[in-house]
Formats: structure tokens, sequence, C-alpha cells
């Protein structure tokens, strides 16, 4: 079982198209996951289903409002899952190194592998 991180970058997509391979190949049950704080990114989750319908892939969908590192760990606990699948950093290296990152909080708070894309 994959988790999903959906956040609507490019390195997400990449993820997605990882994740949507993965479950054609290897059976991969896939969950995927939008999260935003002040409000849930309803297009991102529509984009990625229709993504995964056309290649035949079922998901399950989640969308909570929360800060999303904390987010992404709580889910992948909650719906059982085996390792997580996300995009890679977001904003400028300097940036991340201040104010922390969602891959950096994931890569500390999941016991289990992440796949970053980049």
């Amino acid at each position: 079982r994959a988790l999903l991180g959906l956040d609507g970058t490019p390195t997400a997509t990449e993820a997605l198209y990882l994740g949507a391979y993965r479950a054609q190949r290897g059976g991969t049950e896939i969950t995927v996951l939008t999260t935003k704080e002040g409000g849930l990114r309803r297009s991102i989750q529509g984009r990625a289903r229709e993504y995964l319908e056309q290649h035949g892939v079922q998901a399950h969908y989640v969308q909570r409002i929360g800060p999303p590192g904390p987010t992404v760990v709580a889910v992948a606990g909650e719906r059982g899952c085996d390792f997580v699948l996300m995009g890679g950093y977001g904003q400028a290296p300097l940036v991340e190194v201040v104010l922390g990152s969602t891959v950096d909080f994931v890569l500390r708070g999941f016991d289990g592998p992440v796949l970053v894309c980049r």
C-alpha cells in the first residue's frame, strides 16, 4: 500500500505517474492524499483521479485540511501504508533549510520508505 501525497507541483505529478505505474505493474494499492492549510485542493485530486482512471488504476482518495507533513504521516498510519510517494522540495534550498519542509517532516516521521520525486 502506498500513500501518494499530491500538492499540484510538477514533482508531485511525477510521483503520481510513478504511483500509477506501480499500481499497474505491481498491484500496489494507492491512496491519494491532498492537503492544504486553510482549504482543500479539490482540482488537484480531480486531475489525479482522471489520470489514474484513464490508466485503469483504482485508488482511495483522502482530503484533509492541516499542515501537510503531519497529515501525510497520520494518513499513512491510518491507511496502513507501507511507503510514501511524494514530490521533492518545493521551495528554494535555503528557504527549506530555514523553514523546514514537508519532505523533511515525512522523512523523520514516517517509519517506512519514502520515495521522493524531483
